[in-house]
């Protein structure tokens, strides 16, 4: 519900006498990774409602504090699939079994630029595990770009310590998107 109390103003453009129409809510707990979110406002009865705003919500790893011995020796990382259907590989802290984020930016020399983070926690190979000098393979990851408009697109994948920090640059690939 806008029922907060807001500043004078606030009632001036709502051409009301009272301001009390601001609003506050924490979303829901969300997986890690990034997610779109939408705040609606529905008229006095509920049936018409009106986009207000929209932002990107990213969600960091959660899980146990993270220890110093817990934390890797740096990144390692491979990406193999960089496409329009697919970017695929893996990444993780060296010698720590914590996964780590992935961030994917895409864009074009036009402005048109995304942001996304993944977490590398699928399994792979046994390879990557000895690679990794962790006890599992579940480092990989599979991403399946946003569909752009007909062009080439700048794809670079970066992945993040075990702290999620310090990213790393793993490619830098452009994505062509045909016309359907």
């Amino acid at each position: 519900r806008a029922n907060r109390p807001r500043e004078q103003l606030v009632a001036e453009r709502c051409e009301t006498v009272g301001a009390a129409h601001g609003f506050l809510f924490s979303p829901p707990p969300l997986p890690p990774g990034t997610h779109l979110a939408r705040v609606l406002a529905f008229d006095g009865v509920g049936e018409q409602s009106t986009e207000i705003s929209s932002c990107t919500i990213v969600q960091p790893l959660r899980g146990p504090t993270i220890l110093p011995g817990d934390l890797g020796r740096g990144i390692a990382g491979f990406v193999g699939a960089c496409s329009s259907e697919l970017i695929g590989g893996w990444a993780c802290d060296l010698g720590a079994d914590t996964h780590v984020m992935v961030e994917l930016r895409f864009g074009n020399e036009f402005g048109t630029n995304q942001r996304r983070f993944f977490v590398a926690d699928q399994v792979r190979e046994p390879l990557v595990a000895e690679r990794c000098e962790t006890a599992g393979s579940d480092h990989g990851f599979l991403i399946v770009p946003p569909l752009m408009p007909p062009g080439g697109y700048q794809a670079k994948i970066y992945a993040y310590d075990g702290e999620g920090s310090n990213p790393v640059l793993l490619r830098d690939c452009t994505v062509y998107f045909d016309e359907d």
